[in-house]
């Protein structure tokens, strides 16, 4: 998300931030655009159906389904499954996405239910439409069947409290954390759990400023003099007003918290 409805990241369902595009090129698959929904979760299946791999010792182990199928045209089988139990939330939401329908739960708020055919933004709950309690207890039904939100909940805490417990101890001394690490220190690019979200957004803001400040040299159409302009986006006003031929982009705002 970029500042649509105050949200920020990818720490909601919204198609802002869930919809992202995959991209699969293999022999067997025609060039194409499908706009069915799809899943993460959906490159192993379909990655054992391309080698000729049989997954059905494992099935009942194994989530998603090849898109093999929906590549050639066919629809999709099962609905995409999301989950998100990460900064921001205080229990666990869980989502599924089918056809034009999207349905959002979560122990803590109302039921929701988007058809995105007619509704793209997101803007009308339909969970409480009489004429939609059709396709609501549907999607409620495969909601219960696939998840146990309270044990869902638990298992969260659980996790929480044993890493709570080492995380001092972990800090002292050398500390290497566990993600991949790259050619570049990963763990500080992106937003951590050991990170002020407030101090990411600025030092974000700061970097991106850095590279676009600095020494232009503009020709002054006005004098047909050649002229050092020391420009600075934060105060892009002066810097048109000392050259009007200046063409800068809007500084970036983000969103305030406080």
């Amino acid at each position: 998300m970029l500042g649509e409805r105050g949200l920020w990241f990818k720490m909601t369902f919204c198609e802002g931030a869930a919809r992202v595009p995959m991209m699969l090129c293999a022999p067997e698959v025609s060039p194409g655009l499908v706009t069915d929904p799809v899943s993460n979760i959906d490159v192993c299946p379909t990655l054992c159906d391309l080698a000729g791999i049989s997954l059905d010792d494992i099935a009942d182990w194994t989530d998603g389904e090849s898109l093999l199928p929906v590549a050639g045209g066919a629809g999709r089988q099962s609905p995409v499954r999301m989950e998100y139990a990460a900064e921001g939330s205080y229990a666990p939401l869980i989502s599924l996405r089918q056809g034009p329908w999207k349905y959002n739960r979560c122990q803590l708020d109302p039921d929701q239910l988007f058809n995105l055919d007619t509704d793209p933004q997101e803007l009308r709950n339909l969970a409480d439409d009489p004429d939609h309690a059709k396709t609501l207890a549907g999607f409620q039904t495969e909601a219960e069947a696939r998840w146990d939100l309270d044990a869902f909940d638990a298992d969260v805490r659980k996790s929480q409290a044993r890493r709570w417990i080492v995380y001092e101890a972990l800090r002292n001394g050398s500390y290497y954390p566990w993600d991949y690490q790259p050619l570049q220190k990963a763990s500080e690019r992106f937003m951590r759990n050991h990170m002020d979200l407030n101090v990411v957004e600025e030092s974000s803001a700061i970097r991106a400023a850095n590279e676009m400040i600095g020494e232009i040299n503009t020709i002054n159409s006005c004098n047909g003099s050649l002229q050092r302009q020391y420009v600075d986006l934060r105060a892009p006003a002066v810097a048109r007003t000392a050259c009007p031929d200046l063409h800068l982009p809007h500084p970036v705002r983000y969103h305030d918290r406080g």
